[in-house]
């Protein structure tokens, strides 16, 4: 049983992430036919109010690249694994004005991957690349691609890094986050083909399971 554990999800979540990469080339092709719309590689040192003043942007695409996890050592670098329900978000400018980032605060139903710091019934807040401000007079987009934003009242399993303390982080990117919908759940990143959705009770039965069968996860490094 405990070589098993997990094997299902696994394939599962490879399933997913080799359509999500493969949806995500199409949807960046289509995102640049919109007018004002422009690619973004993190990182990049133009101010988003230089590209609306300068370039007339109203939308860009947040391109980042993630290494493909697997379950295992996605468990095992997460430094905790939660199921929330989200409160309410802000966005804002970056330090340098080169990216637009969202702070969401979220309630916490149930901890899975269990940490010192967060407990269920907690509030806590993660930051996200990407969101919508007025910038300049002009109303602007920036999402990261194939990964929309978190919606207030949705609720998400999501997989944290919390070594740094508030505002946490997601792992790894699209592949640490997963939306949850009348007690089944999939990945929140956009994907068609992928997976059907698989039951809640499942999931964290399985990653559980996994954490229970795989003591050492919690000491493994985490991925690059």
């Amino acid at each position: 049983r405990n070589k098993s554990v997990g094997r299902r999800l696994e394939g599962w979540l490879a399933r997913w992430w080799c359509s999500c990469l493969h949806r995500g080339m199409r949807q960046l092709a289509f995102s640049l036919l919109l007018i004002g719309a422009t690619p973004v590689v993190a990182g990049a040192q133009q101010t988003l109010r230089e590209q609306v003043l300068t370039n007339g942007v109203s939308e860009e695409v947040v391109l980042v690249d993630y290494s493909t996890v697997s379950l295992p050592a996605l468990t095992a670098a997460a430094g905790a694994v939660v199921h929330v329900t989200v409160r309410n978000s802000d966005t804002f400018l970056s330090s340098d004005g080169t990216a637009m980032l969202t702070d969401y605060r979220l309630a916490v139903v149930d901890v899975i991957k269990e940490c010192p710091r967060i407990s269920a019934g907690d509030v806590i807040t993660i930051r996200r690349v990407g969101g919508v401000m007025n910038i300049e007079g002009r109303k602007v987009f920036s999402n990261e691609s194939g990964f929309p934003p978190f919606f207030d009242g949705g609720e998400y399993v999501l997989f944290l890094k919390t070594d740094a303390g508030q505002p946490y982080e997601l792992m790894a990117g699209p592949q640490s986050a997963f939306s949850v919908d009348r007690g089944t759940v999939a990945p929140a990143a956009s994907s068609r083909g992928a997976s059907s959705p698989i039951l809640l009770a499942q999931f964290d039965h399985e990653v559980r399971e996994l954490l229970a069968a795989r003591p050492d996860l919690t000491r493994e490094a985490q991925p690059r």
